[in-house]
């Protein structure tokens, strides 16, 4: 992953990088996704891709707008509001596995689809069996301990 974007980021302004464009439509049957992107574009995914600490990461540089040039600013502004969820399959396996139960024995009703996704957790609307509604945050996988925050109901 980080090779893939690396290379195609350090060569794509290069004559380089146009051969191995030329290389990868003629010898690839399937259509580059990077192809025509900017390079801004390609950090965005890689630190997407990378996972929860390095979008925190461009979140961070993209609050300093003014050390910033605007088409940098402006893709990873992107990771503050457009991070994409995870699906509802892992985030029942990671209810289960922190509270020790799956979400359909825990709560009256879970809805599948998050309310809200961020860069650390997202958000799934839940009715208690007491009838109340709520919502339950649910950590993204594969975060250290060290950063991990807790599922908790509000």
């Amino acid at each position: 992953m980080v090779w893939r974007y690396g290379l195609d980021i350090a060569l794509s302004p290069t004559p380089i990088g146009s051969l191995h464009t030329w290389l990868a439509h003629y010898l690839s049957p399937r259509p580059d996704l990077l192809t025509g992107m900017s390079t801004p574009a390609k950090v965005r995914l890689l630190l997407q891709e990378l996972g929860p600490t390095y979008v925190k990461f461009g979140q961070m540089v993209s609050s300093q707008v003014a050390s910033l040039p605007a088409e940098w600013s402006a893709e990873l502004a992107k990771l503050q509001d457009t991070v994409p969820s995870f699906p509802a399959d892992i985030a029942r396996a990671i209810i289960r596995q922190e509270l020790g139960a799956p979400p359909e024995e825990l709560f009256a009703a879970f809805d599948p689809t998050p309310v809200a996704a961020a860069s650390l957790a997202q958000v799934h609307r839940v009715t208690l069996h007491s009838g109340d509604l709520a919502v339950v945050k649910v950590q993204r996988p594969n975060i250290s301990a060290r950063w991990s925050l807790p599922i908790w109901v509000s």
